[in-house]
């Protein structure tokens, strides 16, 4: 898998910690997301700008996994989101997040596994403030972000 730049990024973590975090949270993370954080604990990706469907999305931070702040990390974001809330779409995986507050997401679904997703609104059971599907794979994505195009 290839990688846009990533800034920021916390310390490196181990299978160890990804095991012990999948343990936590009662979840196992895809081999190519797992992948991504051993690569890159967090961080901004640089070019950071998903073109799709017309609209622009800005991927502002992946979360770290296990360092930096407690509270805005993988796992407390995950917590906070996922777990206990009937409202967040059922198998999705929350990785990054834009400038906005909305989540980009990773598919655990049969049957659109692997593909990514943007949560577009705090409003989840509303069709037209629902998941949009932005990419078929977590490599697609990172592969087609892009400086941003308002810029001279």
């Amino acid at each position: 898998m290839s990688f846009p730049e990533f800034q920021g990024c916390e310390r490196a973590i181990t299978d160890s910690d990804l095991d012990a975090v999948e343990r936590r949270l009662g979840i196992n993370l895809p081999l190519d997301l797992r992948q991504h954080y051993l690569h890159f604990n967090g961080g901004r990706p640089v070019p950071s700008f998903y073109l799709f469907d017309g609209g622009v999305y800005k991927v502002e931070k992946f979360p770290p996994i296990k360092y930096g702040k407690q509270e805005l990390t993988f796992e407390a974001t995950y917590a906070r989101l996922v777990l206990g809330n009937d409202d967040f779409p059922e198998n999705l995986i929350p990785f990054a997040y834009d400038p906005g507050g909305e989540f980009f997401c990773y598919s655990v679904a049969k049957s659109s596994f692997g593909s990514i997703w943007c949560t577009c609104g705090d409003n989840y059971a509303v069709q037209d403030e629902g998941p949009v599907e932005l990419a078929q794979s977590l490599h697609e994505f990172l592969d087609k972000l892009q400086s941003d195009p308002y810029s001279d």
